[in-house]
């Protein structure tokens, strides 16, 4: 685990929590570069990077979350959905006006918003759930002798 990597982030499913640091390091990169003022290219680059990964992401989650039944899928996937919108709306705002201050604020904002409304609460929740029918399998294969 990355030692920057927030404890409260860390749901125990390990492809998720891997998943979870690489995006939050490449946002931190994007963060860091504007400040940096690396050029206009590259942060495209990352921008188009994070896109990709959050499209990953997710359909990482929804594997889980299909294969298990998880009975929150609707809700969970529809937060995805939201996200991506707004991920892609700062995308286009920035590929077409450039940085300022203000699309900055906005940006760290929105992501602060959905680390602390979506990962700390829906992910947890996931992680658990996951957890959960993976003990119960376990038990299962152990009391029909597969273990």
């Amino acid at each position: 685990m990355h030692t920057d990597f927030p404890i409260e982030l860390i749901t125990g499913i390990e492809q998720i929590d891997l998943q979870h640091m690489e995006l939050i390091a490449r946002i931190k990169m994007l963060h860091e570069s504007y400040l940096s003022g690396t050029n206009t290219e590259k942060l495209k680059e990352t921008f188009d990077y994070i896109r990709c990964y959050i499209d990953e992401h997710f359909a990482t989650e929804k594997k889980y979350m299909t294969e298990l039944n998880y009975p929150h899928i609707v809700r969970h996937i529809k937060a995805h959905k939201e996200f991506t919108i707004d991920y892609l709306n700062f995308e286009k705002f920035f590929k077409k006006d450039g940085l300022s201050p203000d699309f900055t604020l906005d940006f760290n904002v929105k992501l602060i918003n959905w680390l602390k409304d979506h990962v700390f609460k829906e992910d947890v929740v996931l992680a658990d759930f996951i957890r959960a029918k993976d003990i119960t399998k376990r038990k299962k294969d152990l009391n029909n002798g597969t273990y």
